[in-house]
């Protein structure tokens, strides 16, 4: 499961942001960006961030991630 920012950070990833714009949006450095990205491609068990917006978008509703 993902966590809460995780959540925030897989939102923001399925809708084409970059880490930094993530970091930016959520108020928290780029470092922690990153860590949240890592995690979710691991916790998602995808290899790139492609797709794990792939992954978001096809298996969750559109309201969610929009």
């Amino acid at each position: 499961n993902l966590t809460e920012r995780e959540r925030t950070a897989a939102k923001a990833l399925a809708n084409g942001l970059e880490n930094k714009a993530i970091a930016t949006a959520m108020v928290v450095n780029l470092r922690t960006t990153e860590t949240h990205v890592s995690k979710i491609l691991d916790k998602l068990c995808v290899d790139s961030r492609l797709q794990a917006a792939l992954w978001v978008r096809d298996h969750l509703p559109e309201s969610w991630w929009r």
